[in-house]
């Protein structure tokens, strides 16, 4: 794996500390009603890296995450906090994370396979407030 393919697999995996940042961020700057210029301001940061962060954009090293803490007056656990927003799992490629829960469920026998997917349904119907249909379960 060469140096850029490296640093795009680490981009990646840090999405959901990113997505929390930025969320958080957001959030304090809105309770606050912080304009961008006064958010890098009290923070030490340029604008540019404000902007970054809020886009989700940036992977900002420890020492910026500190600064923004610091100025804002928050823990830093306040802003990594990583508890997960329905909307934000929309982000996600759903091809992707298909191919992946398919992947693992075949590793697994066809009663347990059938009774993850009727969980899966079942969870789904009370995120749409619908009723399960198990008969449109297909294990293959």
């Amino acid at each position: 794996m060469n140096k850029k393919e490296l640093s795009k697999q680490r981009f990646d995996a840090a999405a959901p500390q990113r997505a929390a940042l930025s969320r958080n961020l957001r959030q304090l700057k809105e309770e606050r009603k912080l304009t961008q210029d006064q958010l890098a301001e009290m923070t030490g940061l340029s604008l540019n890296e404000v902007a970054r962060i809020l886009k989700e954009t940036a992977n900002p090293q420890l020492s910026l995450m500190v600064g923004l803490a610091n100025g804002l007056g928050v823990p830093l656990t306040q802003l990594l906090d990583l508890t997960i927003n329905p909307a934000d799992l929309i982000r996600f490629d759903c091809q992707d994370v298909a191919g992946i829960i398919e992947q693992e469920l075949a590793t697994l026998p066809l009663e347990e396979q059938q009774h993850i997917c009727r969980m899966v349904c079942l969870e789904a119907s009370h995120f749409r407030n619908t009723r399960p249909n198990p008969n449109k379960l297909y294990i293959k």
